[in-house]
């Protein structure tokens, strides 16, 4: 039975609510002497009192559990929303630099060119870590987004492709539904195998950069993204099921 699970951040320590999330998951037994993937969004140079990126207490908090996790490898890593932008500059003004402790990798210095299941692509240029990685924990923003309606834990899996490659794919698609059975497409490429999404700032209106920061106090995490990505339009008072993302999501996978 697929669970989400709501954290209040109000009145519990980061790394207390993380700790129960590990426990709930039984990450310890899964990433032991295992190479993990912590892929948070850092779609740009933003502080993170913006709403915009991944909150660097969270990335911090899940990189000191898997470190005392005994995990083999630990990488933090996401590809920006240009190729004009400096991976380690963003990474720095973003928190996720100094949040990673050592972890923190460019990995859009390695990609590889894998097959597609997808009537719009066969073959894809990913970051080589996603297909290393034993075991991914995805960290996605609670946004909404212009295109999508929501940017969340589907959508977050995007940034596997470097820069510039994102931009090109979204000439591929005609219209709202078909970028959407894209961005599937793509996540199932490597699901991830835990999900923990970042509502301590959200951010509502014109997102995913321009849109009003708004506190949430909460992380939502599941093991299953699909799940997440409904409970965070709910909470944003949508209905799951007007939005194209997730319909799309139901038929396809």
């Amino acid at each position: 039975m697929v669970q989400v699970i709501i954290s209040d951040t109000l009145n519990n320590e980061i790394s207390k609510i993380i700790d129960k999330i590990f426990e709930r998951y039984e990450i310890k037994n899964r990433i032991r002497d295992k190479k993990v993937l912590v892929k948070p969004n850092i779609l740009g140079s933003f502080p993170p009192e913006r709403g915009v990126t991944t909150d660097p207490k969270l990335i911090s908090a899940i990189v000191k559990n898997l470190k005392k996790c005994k995990a083999k490898e630990i990488i933090v890593g996401d590809n920006s929303g240009s190729i004009h932008f400096n991976p380690l500059k963003i990474a720095k003004v973003t928190g996720i630099l100094a949040a990673s402790d050592g972890c923190f990798t460019n990995i859009a210095k390695e990609v590889v060119e894998i097959k597609v299941k997808s009537k719009f692509i066969d073959k894809l240029f990913i970051s080589k870590p996603v297909i290393e990685a034993d075991y991914i924990i995805n960290v996605p923003k609670f946004k909404t987004h212009g295109l999508t309606t929501i940017t969340g834990a589907i959508k977050n899996m995007f940034g596997i492709i470097p820069g510039g490659k994102k931009a090109q794919l979204h000439t591929l698609t005609r219209s709202i539904n078909e970028f959407a059975e894209l961005l599937v497409d793509i996540y199932q490429i490597r699901v991830p195998d835990l999900n923990i999404m970042d509502a301590i700032i959200g951010m509502e209106g014109g997102g995913p950069t321009n849109g009003k920061p708004r506190v949430i106090n909460k992380i939502i995490s599941s093991d299953n993204g699909i799940s997440l990505d409904s409970v965070m339009a709910t909470m944003m008072g949508l209905k799951p099921e007007s939005i194209e993302l997730f319909r799309v999501s139901l038929i396809i996978t």
